[in-house]
């Protein structure tokens, strides 16, 4: 596993709330230094139980094969992946920025239900008392 794309699947395990940001940064570490895919120390060290590997590994796939399908161009744009490589657009000559403002437009989108859905989940607890 190269090791953007063990990032990329761990990303996906610490917005889960599997694992902490520092124990993925470890394990990246070891995994390159043992020469191991990271879902197989993960798995030898107890961390990550079956399910939680199974549910990381389909959202990771899914959304790059989602980015790759040709088919629509709406719903591919409304991907937060296409805007990895919008900033290609800022080297070209003349330069473009059309995909790179869909891809900020994606993202904030994307953060504004994130935010929302944090308010009304944090809103229902009780916090003092």
């Amino acid at each position: 596993m190269l090791n953007s794309q063990a990032r990329q699947f761990g990303e996906s395990l610490v917005e889960r709330h599997v694992l902490s940001r520092d124990v993925l940064e470890d394990l990246i570490d070891e995994s390159a230094r043992m020469n191991l895919p990271l879902p197989t120390i993960l798995l030898q060290r107890g961390l990550v139980g079956p399910k939680d590997l199974a549910a990381a590994l389909c959202v990771a796939l899914g959304m790059q094969l989602l980015a790759l399908i040709d088919g629509p161009e709406l719903p591919r744009r409304l991907l937060i992946t296409s805007a990895f490589g919008a900033w290609h657009g800022l080297l070209a000559d003349p330069p473009f920025y059309g995909p790179l403002l869909d891809a900020m437009l994606v993202s904030a989108g994307y953060a504004a239900v994130a935010l929302i859905l944090a308010y009304r989940t944090f809103r229902r607890r009780e916090i003092g008392g």
